[in-house]
């Protein structure tokens, strides 16, 4: 039996809300009707499905497209909000082009950071396999350029930062 027709069996999806519930209890536990899954360590709802760990929002996907996607992406940022609405097809490259800054990140500016070596704020954008950069000696010149970049490079997939 594959995934999707077994976790249909003992779960329900609502593509408005992106919650999977249990349709029966399982084992020991009563569990009909509750919230299936928990959040993993990279943030992301699972759900066990057989002997395996599924991804929900992979899930959620295959459910409505009867598909099974490679890479999906949660437009929001938000990896627990599993709605459909929430949910497209990415490849892996567009994936990151959807990410926040890095928490180490000290300018305060996704792809802004300073270069020591020549006093210059260098500003880069990654995008299909290369990153573009440019060095200003104004901050805020180097974040404008990025973001008109970064905007023009990723598409609908821009993060907005």
């Amino acid at each position: 039996m594959n995934i999707l027709a077994e976790a249909q069996e003992f779960l329900s999806y609502d593509p408005l809300t992106g919650e999977f519930r249990f349709l029966c209890d399982r084992g020991n536990n009563p569990s009909k009707g509750k919230i299936a899954g928990w959040i993993d360590k990279d943030g992301y709802m699972q759900v066990m499905v057989g002997k395996k760990m599924v991804r929900m929002h992979k899930l959620a996907w295959a459910w409505v497209h009867g598909e099974w996607p490679r890479t999906v992406d949660h437009i929001n940022r938000d990896k627990t909000d599993n709605r459909i609405a929430n949910l497209r097809m990415a490849t892996p490259s567009q994936q990151v082009m959807n990410t926040p800054r890095r928490k180490d990140n000290t300018s305060g500016h996704k792809g802004i950071s300073w270069d020591a070596s020549r006093s210059r704020w260098q500003a880069s954008v990654w995008a299909n396999g290369k990153t573009v950069r440019r060095r200003f000696e104004d901050f805020v010149q180097a974040c404008e350029w990025r973001r008109t970049t970064a905007s023009s490079l990723h598409g609908e997939f821009f993060a907005g930062e």
